[in-house]
């Protein structure tokens, strides 16, 4: 009977194993991604669409994965999107001048107007990154639908501003016409 009972439980096991999640993980630049999340208010799963990696002086500054929900191929498509996406960011080393890279990039790609018209967002924004960050932080920039833009460091939500323009104003730093580079632009999306 116990023979039996063994038997079937293995049975079931592998006859569920398909249909059970696990969160699949893969190496980019010594550093493992998943290949897919889940947003944890809709339990959508977002894919991984690609992975970037970012130099500063020729030094291996950071690691950015580009998810979303929907298949997009090219940063048009992108900020096009209006599912759910998430841009996270894997420090390799301490970066004591993030705020003001971020504050650059957002200027250098996005229109004096949507700066000018989204400026108390972005002060929130980079009000979280008046401390440098360190060597292992992450750093995830979530878009809701309808409710605006998440930003998480260290596991711990700092803020949600609830504007839903925010988002691809911020997305551009890393996939408009100034990126950290175009290979890095590019390679967000190299696995779509």
């Amino acid at each position: 009977m116990h023979y039996l009972l063994k038997r079937f439980i293995v049975f079931v096991l592998l006859c569920c194993l398909p249909a059970i999640s696990f969160a699949e993980n893969k190496e980019f630049y010594g550093r493992s991604i998943p290949l897919t999340v889940v947003m944890e208010e809709s339990n959508e799963t977002l894919t991984l669409r690609g992975v970037a990696l970012s130099k500063h002086f020729f030094e291996d500054d950071y690691i950015g994965a580009f998810y979303s929900q929907n298949t997009v191929l090219d940063a048009k498509a992108a900020l096009a999107d209006m599912g759910p996406k998430r841009m996270v960011f894997y420090f390799l080393r301490s970066n004591d001048h993030f705020r003001e890279q971020l504050e650059s990039a957002i200027e250098e790609n996005n229109s004096p107007q949507m700066v000018q018209r989204e400026q108390i967002n972005i002060s929130q924004l980079l009000k979280i990154f008046d401390r440098p960050l360190r060597e292992g932080d992450i750093v995830i920039l979530d878009y809701i639908p309808k409710v605006g833009m998440r930003i998480i460091l260290r596991g711990t939500v700092n803020v949600v501003i609830k504007d839903t323009e925010i988002y691809n104003l911020v997305l551009k730093s890393w996939m408009g016409r100034q990126p950290p580079s175009k290979k890095f632009r590019k390679d967000l999306f190299n696995l779509t």
